[in-house]
């Protein structure tokens, strides 16, 4: 845990104020080689009906082992038409989020300005946010730093075809790999925690006061890898199931 947080938790604990009391004191450590956890199919991922997209955002604290294609949280099968959004590493080190229409055939992506690979081995806390507006602009990175100031890192726009809107697919919601790629898979190599859903769009300082311990539960629908030893969604009724990620006391708390 970096000495900022130490200090924030420390004083807050000297206010009064639980903080981290049911998250970021562990994680899951992923192999980066078979394990992942399928949170299964739901209305409550999707966020498009073809037509008309909803604000939504996705939050999680990640330590890499390798930067390489770590996979945070996704709703998407490439090997099929089953492609609804997703957020991870591209092979260059970058964080993506992107959206898809069209089975697959148009998408909305923005990519970070930063490559990661100097962060490995560090717990760093990682958000992306859609505002609905069925543009590429309307989505944001985050990334908060040690001294705790949260900071927009996106900057790359990569879209394809015309995009309308993500469609409802039957894919399930997946922690820490990608899809179902039909000829190699790739996962998550290092721990994950505090994996949240949210159907809104989170505001940088939300995004700070959840770095700082803040247990945001406003429109939080998902919320997955707090402190106990399980897979449970801590905040609505999508557990997950567990293939192979292990409980870990490596935490950013």
């Amino acid at each position: 845990m970096s000495s900022y947080l130490s200090h924030n938790r420390r004083k807050r604990f000297q206010r009064g104020v639980a903080a981290f009391d049911i998250f970021g004191n562990r994680s899951r450590g992923f192999n980066g080689v078979d394990d992942y956890i399928d949170l299964g199919d739901s209305d409550d991922f999707s966020f498009g009906d073809g037509s008309n997209d909803s604000p939504f955002s996705v939050s999680a604290w990640i330590k890499m082992e390798d930067a390489s294609q770590f996979r945070i949280l996704t709703k998407f099968n490439i090997s099929s038409t089953e492609q609804e959004w997703q957020f991870s590493f591209g092979s260059d080190n970058k964080l993506y989020f992107s959206l898809y229409g069209d089975n697959g055939a148009s998408r909305l992506t923005r990519g970070t300005s930063m490559t990661f690979n100097s962060l490995e081995g560090q717990w760093v806390h990682v958000t992306a946010t859609y505002d609905g507006s069925s543009s590429s602009s309307g989505i944001k990175i985050y990334k908060t730093e040690q001294d705790g100031l949260t900071v927009r890192v996106d900057a790359s726009t990569f879209n394809i075809g015309s995009y309308t809107s993500m469609h409802n697919t039957s894919a399930s919601a997946i922690i820490g790999r990608l899809g179902d790629w039909t000829g190699g898979t790739s996962y998550a190599d290092g721990n994950i925690a505090d994996v949240r859903l949210y159907d809104a769009e989170l505001s940088s300082l939300d995004i700070s006061n959840l770095y700082n311990g803040t247990n945001i539960t406003t429109d939080l629908i998902g919320h997955w890898l707090i402190d106990s030893d399980d897979v449970i969604d801590h905040a609505g009724t999508n557990d997950g199931t567990n293939f192979g990620s292990v409980y870990s006391t490596d935490s950013p708390s």
